[in-house]
């Protein structure tokens, strides 16, 4: 009798705590959303502050990166130029593909660095130089549009 009490409570135990599991989310639903910059650094120059009356490139408070719509995404730059194109993502990369229309200089593929992707923050730096910020390597803190 005390065999099956005893067997009956681990058995109820283990389906409690499998039922506890948290799931971790892919990188690919973290980004799942329309992007805005919080920051922009240009090299090592800190170009663009969300809210700040002194910056450099104001022009970056019209960047969106839209990423709602997987795989399509939709890149609104400083300049005001749209693209629209194809995205993959993994922890570590985030691809821009067909781009159109094809931004100068980039065969329509961008490249950046995944430094960070939460809920909350996406952090990425271009792998290669940005040829319309002086070849400078450039890192990016977005934040949700909404």
């Amino acid at each position: 009798m005390k065999t099956k009490i005893l067997f009956s409570l681990v058995v109820v135990s283990v389906f409690a705590f499998a039922g506890c599991k948290t799931k971790v989310k892919s990188t690919q639903e973290l980004v799942k959303k329309i992007w805005i910059v919080q920051t922009v650094k240009e090299g090592n120059t800190e170009v663009y502050k969300s809210g700040s009356t002194s910056n450099i490139q104001p022009g970056y408070g019209s960047f969106r990166l839209d990423l709602s719509a997987p795989p399509t995404v939709i890149l609104k730059e400083k300049d005001g130029s749209s693209f629209t194109g194809k995205f993959e993502i993994t922890s570590s990369k985030l691809s821009l593909s067909a781009l159109t229309p094809e931004p100068t200089g980039t065969g329509g593929k961008i490249e950046y660095d995944v430094n960070t992707a939460t809920e909350t923050s996406l952090v990425l730096t271009n792998a290669s130089p940005n040829p319309k910020t002086g070849g400078t390597i450039n890192v990016y803190t977005l934040i949700p549009a909404n």
